[in-house]
């Protein structure tokens, strides 16, 4: 029973560790379709989240160079 139990306190810390960046990073593009052209999220590593989140700023960087 306490492996259980310290398997499922590794497991949620390990899930909030994954999806939190991408939920930082679903706000961000919410804001800017809302046309908060400030819209920012920070991006730290080079997994495929942070490959995501780099083309993102790219993106959004020309969407506010063209306005």
């Amino acid at each position: 029973m306490g492996a259980s139990i310290l398997f499922s306190i590794v497991f949620i810390y390990f899930m909030i560790r994954f999806t939190k960046p991408l939920q930082q990073l679903v706000r961000s593009m919410n804001k800017l379709g809302d046309g908060d052209l400030q819209a920012y999220v920070e991006v730290n590593g080079d997994d495929e989240i942070a490959i995501v989140g780099k083309h993102y700023i790219s993106n959004a960087n020309a969407i506010t160079a063209v306005n």
